[in-house]
């Protein structure tokens, strides 16, 4: 079954993440950024794994606080 996070990239070209909160560190990121057109991490906080993500297919872009 599927997560609902995996289920909102479907068809993405990007997210974005400006939140601190833990549950976003266990997504899986792999499953989503196969859903997208364009997987692209926009990190507003500079919160999450930039080598996870890229491993995970994202091209990471995290900004500066």
């Amino acid at each position: 079954m599927e997560t609902e996070p995996e289920m909102l990239a479907d068809g993405c070209d990007a997210l974005v993440v400006v939140t601190e909160w833990q549950q976003f560190l266990t997504l899986d990121y792999g499953k989503m950024a196969k859903r997208m057109s364009h997987a692209v991490m926009i990190d507003g906080r500079n919160f999450l794994d930039r080598n996870v993500l890229e491993a995970a297919g994202f091209r990471y872009v995290g900004i500066g606080r």
